[in-house]
């Protein structure tokens, strides 16, 4: 009623209008939409082909062609060949099995032995608690120590190696409280314009 009061037409064409409005803004924002099954078909055979080609050319007895990003998990990335662009990967398991372990191991081994971009949202622990965390995964120092403040004298060597690979390691960190999809996907934007990503934890 208040659309036809202020436009003098009738409501359905008053929606209609915003509708299509709506609907056009949408795809302006949209990268993709719906696409003939034909022309995915292309890109799939095409990328299908490239790895095909990419690994006759190499020796298909020890090395297997990465087209993802590695883990740095040898049997995980054979089975895989490597974390894949668009993939939504769930880790899931019962409490305490060591899926945040796993996580920032495999974040790690992303950002500082592949050198690849990683962006990690944190909706429980504090950057702080994670990168401890990450310290005595790369440096292999107990974390019961750590946390008691118990290091003895060869932890600090350790200590000291594993602060300087991860502060050279392309990882970016964000412990903000009940952030949003949206807020994630921006700063995941601004991210990739700045640095590259490859990687969301």
């Amino acid at each position: 009623q208040a659309a036809a009061l202020m436009y003098g037409d009738d409501i359905e064409e008053v929606l209609e209008k915003a509708d299509r409005r709506m609907q056009k803004a949408r795809e302006g924002r949209q990268k993709g939409g719906l696409e003939p099954i034909k022309d995915v078909l292309f890109m799939a055979y095409e990328s299908i082909e490239s790895s095909y080609m990419a690994k006759q050319n190499q020796d298909l007895a020890v090395q297997v062609v990465m087209v993802g990003v590695q883990t740095g998990f040898p049997d995980l990335d054979k089975m895989t060949a490597g974390l894949h662009r668009s993939d939504l990967i769930i880790l899931a398991a019962r409490t305490a099995v060591g899926k945040t372990a796993f996580a920032l191991n495999l974040a790690t081994n992303v950002a500082v032995r592949f050198e690849e971009t990683v962006a990690i949202f944190s909706l429980e622990m504090s950057k702080e608690q994670l990168v401890k965390r990450m310290l005595c995964a790369e440096g292999n120092i107990d974390a019961g120590r750590m946390r008691s403040g118990m290091l003895d004298e060869d932890d600090w060597p350790k200590l000291t190696m594993a602060t300087g690979a991860l502060s050279d390691s392309p990882i970016f960190i964000d412990d903000t409280p009940g952030i949003t999809v949206q807020e994630i996907r921006s700063k995941c934007r601004k991210l990739k314009e700045k640095h590259g990503l490859r990687l969301i934890l």
